[in-house]
């Protein structure tokens, strides 16, 4: 794991390399690494190999000019390299790196195609072992439990980087369906949508949008695939302790797969926090993204009556608002589920 940013690495898993190699990157050579200097080349399923460095600087043989590989590289034999980010959150990349020396020569296209193949069950297998230690803190307890409700959350910073996600939107960004991620940024690839979510989320992150906005503010998402529609809501992280998330988010977006949606546990949400029938209905629809209009015409209730029914269940889950209900909700799914 790497931090483009600071240049700093941990839990480093080395086969092959001579004591105080990795020291010594660590010391000095991460920080100039002349592949997190090319914009994307860090983003999730982008395999790399000493070719993109002369391909970027468009001149053959650059990168063996490089300080990083005469110094670093060279004197323990690795001249070629191949590797990628095996995911990618915020500034810190999970990396995945292999090196070989100049009499094997450089990694083929029919090698790097198999590394592309293999990326997938690495993948898996990171998931696996991020389950397996799931219960050692309340973040981790907050993504299993909305991974097991089938919603995506994403983390973000002021600078609308994603500092943190779970396997649902990881898996949601990576398909590229409607959301992807470039530069460790969230990118609609609808344009009008797109222009929508950046002036939405740049509004809620300069404090222009009340933190007790209302679920009218959903955003829905159009897919390439022509699927039903992503739903994404935008909740400014007032208080970090809400939904227990890194210090360092400012934004949480929380994303719905209509295809994907599993039902939530009616019984467990009305008995947590005593809801009667009526309320569980509205409860489990505002938890769905719908506004309090959308609740009315659903439940074939006058609009002054839902709002009642969500003032009521806002204040016994000791909620302000509709967003705050929703966030603590989700923030308690470990529970629930």
């Amino acid at each position: 794991m790497q931090d483009d940013e600071t240049g700093n690495y941990g839990e480093v898993l080395m086969q092959g390399f001579a004591d105080g190699v990795m020291d010594k990157y660590q010391a000095y050579y991460s920080a100039i690494n002349p592949w997190f200097s090319i914009p994307g080349m860090m983003d999730p399923n982008c395999i790399r190999t000493e070719v993109d460095i002369d391909i970027f600087n468009q001149q053959k043989g650059s990168f063996i000019t490089t300080e990083f590989f005469n110094d670093w590289m060279r004197p323990y034999e690795m001249d070629h390299a191949i590797g990628g980010s095996l995911t990618t959150r915020g500034s810190l990349h999970l990396n995945f790196t292999m090196f070989r020396s100049h009499e094997i020569g450089e990694y083929t296209q029919k090698e790097i195609t198999r590394l592309h193949r293999l990326f997938p069950h690495l993948r898996r297998s990171m998931e696996i072992n991020e389950v397996l230690k799931v219960g050692t803190g309340h973040n981790q307890m907050l993504m299993h439990g909305l991974d097991l409700a089938g919603i995506g959350l994403i983390v973000l910073n002021a600078q609308e980087n994603i500092v943190e996600l779970n396997s649902v939107a990881e898996t949601i960004l990576h398909s590229g369906d409607g959301l992807s991620i470039m530069h460790r940024k969230i990118t609609v690839s609808h344009p009008v949508q797109d222009a929508v979510f950046s002036a939405l989320l740049a509004a809620s992150l300069s404090n222009e949008i009340n933190s007790n906005n209302s679920l009218s503010d959903w955003i829905f998402v159009p897919r390439i695939s022509k699927q039903a529609e992503y739903q994404l809501m935008l909740i400014r992280n007032t208080n970090p302790t809400t939904m227990q998330i890194e210090r360092s988010g400012a934004m949480m977006v929380l994303i719905i797969d209509p295809t994907k949606r599993k039902n939530l546990p009616r019984a467990k949400i009305q008995q947590r926090h005593s809801l009667t029938d009526r309320e569980t209905d509205v409860a489990l629809l505002m938890l769905e993204g719908y506004s309090a209009k959308k609740i009315s015409s659903t439940l074939e209730l006058s609009y002054e009556s839902t709002r009642w029914y969500i003032k009521r269940i806002c204040k016994k889950a000791n909620a302000t608002s509709q967003v705050s209900f929703v966030a603590q909700m989700l923030s308690e799914l470990s529970l629930i589920f």
